[in-house]
């Protein structure tokens, strides 16, 4: 079961969950595009790993709301 050891306990209350983590996820990203218009770093590697965890999200999201 993919909510296990999670402490939400429904597939509702894991896809708000969901929903709200991948807006965290997009207010990063904005802050990462604006530190690298600012010089302050190279975010590259960063916003790869974070495309790759916004897969997951939306994988599981797709998954949860198929089964149900």
């Amino acid at each position: 079961m993919y909510h296990k050891n999670c402490a939400r306990t429904s597939d509702k209350e894991i896809l708000r969950f969901i929903d709200i983590a991948l807006g965290s996820s997009a207010e990063l990203e904005t802050q990462l595009i604006i530190s690298e218009k600012l010089n302050y770093l190279d975010p590259q590697n960063i916003l790869e790993k974070l495309d790759k965890i916004n897969a997951l999200m939306y994988g599981l999201k797709k998954y949860i709301l198929k089964k149900s």
